[in-house]
């Protein structure tokens, strides 16, 4: 385990000079929920050789035996998880984008400007509101289904507490994670960060 993420070592090794050690290099890899896929992303961390004694904590990687309250922690990495998989999960629904739709002009504006939403993350959070819409069967005198309040903010929460995790878990946000992969990124107009931020 790192100081920041939980790993699963796939094998380690040492490099030597003239018989003695001078860095061992662990490769581990974890589960990374980056766009629409879960994969195993690799890592490696290199230990330098260093003198006299060093407390296993500062180490770059240790194992998670280490830490104080493990158990506590193995638990909580557990549920973290458990959530993350819960939000990736899809949830196939039909939408044809007829006129069979309506949005109750009741609807909370306030509720949008909690935060900011790019383009494909308000066209998903429109269908979302619709799919709610549709599951409940909310429906006009006309016959066509009603997007309403209480749809718009399950959406809106539902997307903020995404990005939270999604930050508490790669500890960037969705622009600065673009930017590292030189994808187009919603703060295009801000000067470009130091690439040791992303690392």
């Amino acid at each position: 385990m790192s100081s920041r993420e939980p790993y699963i070592v796939s094998h380690c090794y040492q490099a030597t000079s003239k018989k003695a050690c001078y860095e061992y290099t662990v490769r581990v890899w974890h589960l990374s929920g980056e766009e629409y896929f879960i994969h195993p992303a690799e890592k490696a961390f290199v230990i330098q050789r260093f003198d006299g004694e060093k407390p296993i904590l500062e180490l770059d990687i240790f194992p998670c035996e280490y830490l104080e309250q493990h158990s506590q922690r193995k638990v909580a990495l557990i549920e973290r998880d458990q959530r993350f998989f819960q939000l990736r999960r899809k949830k196939c629904m039909y939408f044809d984008g007829g006129s069979d739709i309506t949005i109750s002009t009741s609807s909370n504006a306030k509720l949008a400007n909690t935060f900011t939403w790019n383009g494909l993350e308000i066209r998903n959070a429109y269908r979302i509101a619709v799919s709610l819409a549709q599951a409940e069967g909310t429906k006009e005198k006309k016959g066509r289904f009603v997007v309403k309040r209480d749809h718009i903010k399950v959406t809106v929460e539902l997307s903020k507490e995404f990005k939270n995790y999604m930050v508490s878990m790669r500890r960037k946000n969705e622009s600065q994670r673009a930017q590292l992969m030189e994808y187009p990124y919603d703060a295009f107009n801000a000067p470009p960060a130091p690439k040791q931020e992303y690392f």
